[in-house]
């Protein structure tokens, strides 16, 4: 579960993805959706938030 807050905005709430080697997915979502809060997680430019991102390879 991630979730990333800032101040007492909450972005992202108990968010839990899976994804398989190969799968090619697309974000979709109204702004303000925390579309690109996860990309930046993932890609670990926002290095603080509460939860984990693993990477099963």
């Amino acid at each position: 579960m991630l979730t990333k807050r800032y101040g007492n905005s909450i972005v992202l709430k108990d968010l839990s993805l899976e994804f398989n080697q190969g799968e090619i997915v697309g974000l979709i979502g109204r702004n303000g959706a925390g579309k690109s809060t996860l990309m930046k997680i993932i890609r670990q430019i926002i290095q603080t938030y509460d939860g984990s991102v693993a990477d099963k390879h």
